[in-house]
């Protein structure tokens, strides 16, 4: 009688998001885009994946969309891509494949992710130094965006960034999250009846209101030796408030460095009175929505993005924020 015992059987668990091998990618992206001595290297990974992909042809970036961004989605991003750089607003554009088409799915565990291939943009992350005259640069090429996108036609499959997705949605992942009693809880309910007035008051027509990039912040502009600046991450573009824009880019510079964001913006499209106010409630409802994003997603990107010092610092902020609105009448 044989000693020998059968090997244990694995347990079946479901999968959040696969890491792809880049080795097998730059395979592929040889392939599809007819380019040869292909290196391709994981960047980061976090709501997307971002590949350094470099060839005899130059330097590209690859992004893998995850499983739960529809295509719809993904062209719509593309085409106003397509269409800001058409406008002369410098952000990476899609690298077409020879049958003239922009992205190519690839299958995972997980289900179809959608792939892209953009130019390379070089430069430093303007978050890494923060210069006066790069920040007013920064600002000033948001409101050169802001202008261009009331040219483009509405893209109705890109998500809007309505209170409803920016501030209830958030408020409620963070309540069911830290506990309706705690004190987490008693300040996201209080900033949310704080912000929600404050934005709502704001007109939905252009210029105020259109197409936005969604995550503006100093991390996704990149600084040329030459001072131009190339923004990247259009992952959240949609119509929505413009100040919600210039909120996230001011909400990443030291406190000391906002006046000059606001300074270049200004020079561009001059601020009425009641988008400057507004602005402190676009910051809080970006933390919340933050808050909420990372804590959806923990076991998807990891604890190291949510530290206890980093959430009791945004409730800090958001804190502080509100308490620089106007006063309800």
């Amino acid at each position: 009688m044989s000693t020998e015992t059968a090997a244990p059987r694995g347990v079946a668990v479901p999968i959040l998001k696969s890491l792809l091998s880049a080795d097998a990618l730059g395979e592929v992206v040889a392939r599809e885009y007819g380019l040869e001595e292909v290196r391709c290297e994981l960047v980061k990974a976090v709501t997307l994946d971002t590949y350094r992909v470099r060839s005899r042809s130059g330097s590209f970036a690859l992004r893998v969309y995850p499983a739960r961004r529809t295509e719809a989605e993904v062209r719509g991003e593309l085409e106003f891509r397509v269409r800001l750089g058409a406008a002369g607003i410098p952000v990476p554009a899609p690298v077409a494949r020879p049958d003239g088409s922009l992205c190519f799915a690839l299958e995972a565990p997980e289900g179809t992710r959608l792939a892209v291939l953009f130019g390379f943009a070089a430069g430093q992350p303007l978050n890494e130094r923060p210069l006066p005259e790069h920040l007013r640069a920064h600002g000033a090429l948001l409101a050169r965006l802001h202008l261009a996108a009331d040219a483009v036609p509405p893209i109705p499959a890109r998500p809007a960034l309505t209170l409803e997705a920016r501030v209830d949605e958030p408020l409620e992942v963070l309540l069911r999250a830290f506990g309706a009693r705690s004190s987490a809880g008693t300040m996201g309910r209080y900033a949310a009846a704080r912000v929600r007035p404050a934005i709502e008051a704001l007109p939905r027509e252009a210029p105020v209101y259109g197409l936005c990039h969604g995550d503006p912040g100093t991390s996704n502009a990149l600084v040329a030796a030459d001072g131009r600046i190339t923004l990247l991450g259009f992952d959240f573009c949609g119509p929505g408030w413009r100040m919600h824009d210039l909120a996230v880019a001011v909400n990443e510079v030291p406190e000391e460095s906002e006046k000059h964001l606001l300074e270049g913006y200004h020079e561009v499209r001059p601020l009425s009175a009641d988008e400057v106010a507004s602005i402190p409630a676009f910051q809080a409802a970006h933390y919340l929505w933050l808050l909420a994003m990372r804590t959806r997603h923990l076991n998807e990107w990891g604890s190291f993005l949510f530290p206890d010092q980093w959430v009791i610092q945004a409730f800090t902020q958001v804190e502080a924020l509100v308490a620089r609105l106007k006063q309800p009448a």
